[in-house]
């Protein structure tokens, strides 16, 4: 099973330190932080602050909000640059990051062909415009402009980016020790009371028997993208939330699961998206290039076939 290679610190937490936690609704799923706290009050506004931040997230990041940032750049004119919050833009950052990574794999900007299967809040048709070469992003003055019509969707990154945030807050407020998720992307920093990291058992398909793998969450991330999700049955065939940029369609028979581990959960969540697209073979190949930590479970009429990359294969060692 994966260790933390550094083995968790052993730190003298006062007596009564305990793991408190926190949940709530957010970005269309719900949210989850266990915290080592030394009382409830500081649980209490441990829960304001994440409240307000993943409220200020939403304003910033979401599809679904009309009154978002990420709509109303979704409706800015041609060529025009729009300010955008430090959010939105980190977020644009990494997409085109890892969209010109994967040789165009991870598109944002299918958002019309995601609402036309009916996962998505737009109009527009499996032919509308994409590719993330059309947005022009200037991080040095946040902003950004759309150099063609192209729709912005950024459901595969911004719950990564979201767990990242919370971590950072939770920091900043001298609460280092936590595990934060949001719907099943997650991210764990420092330790527990008795010293041992955040264990979490990766996710996996609940129609597949595999047996139970669990990770050392200290200073990492997992992000997992999986067919059994969001999907939609048509023809006799499974067609996954995840839209392949290259044909504007549902990726059919698509990976069981892609699990992803990295020191941003932002990065993982893209990243499995991306490795979905791909497929098997070549994803295995795209990860092990770039050193990505990653398992994937392919579904097979001899049963399920688990593939690792070489970095996820030494977390086993």
């Amino acid at each position: 099973m994966p260790r933390d290679i550094a083995g968790p610190p052993l730190l003298p937490f006062g007596s009564p330190a305990r793991v408190g936690t926190l949940e709530g609704p957010t970005m269309g799923t719900t949210w989850r932080a266990s915290l080592v706290v030394q009382d409830e009050r500081s649980l209490i506004a441990h829960r304001v602050a994440i409240e307000e931040l993943l409220a200020m997230l939403v304003d910033d990041l979401s599809n679904w909000e009309p009154a978002s940032a990420l709509s109303r750049f979704n409706r800015s004119p041609i060529d025009a640059w729009q300010a955008l919050p430090v959010s939105l833009i980190a977020v644009l950052v990494e997409a085109g990051r890892v969209h010109a990574g994967s040789g165009g794999a991870f598109d944002p900007t299918v958002a019309r062909a995601v609402s036309s299967w009916g996962f998505g809040p737009y109009d527009g048709s499996i032919g509308s415009t994409t590719g993330f070469e059309h947005i022009a992003v200037d991080a040095l003055h946040r902003r950004a402009r759309r150099r063609e019509d192209v729709v912005v969707d950024l459901c595969g990154i911004a719950k990564g980016h979201a767990v990242d945030c919370v971590s950072r807050l939770l920091i900043a407020r001298g609460a280092a020790h936590h595990l934060v998720e949001i719907g099943g992307e997650l991210r764990g920093s420092g330790v527990k009371p008795d010293g041992m990291p955040w264990w979490v058992a990766l996710e996996a398909p609940p129609d597949v028997e595999l047996d139970e793998t669990v990770a050392a969450l200290h200073g990492l991330s997992i992000a997992t993208s999986g067919d059994y999700r969001h999907f939609i049955d048509r023809d006799g065939r499974r067609r996954a939330h995840t839209i392949d940029p290259a044909t504007h369609e549902p990726v059919i028979d698509a990976l069981a699961s892609v699990t992803v581990l990295h020191a941003d959960c932002m990065t993982a969540d893209a990243e499995a998206t991306a490795i979905t697209v791909l497929g098997a073979v070549d994803g295995v190949a795209y990860a092990t290039a770039r050193g990505l930590a990653v398992r994937i479970i392919e579904r097979t009429s001899q049963g399920p076939l688990v593939r690792h990359t070489p970095a996820f294969a030494a977390m086993l060692a």
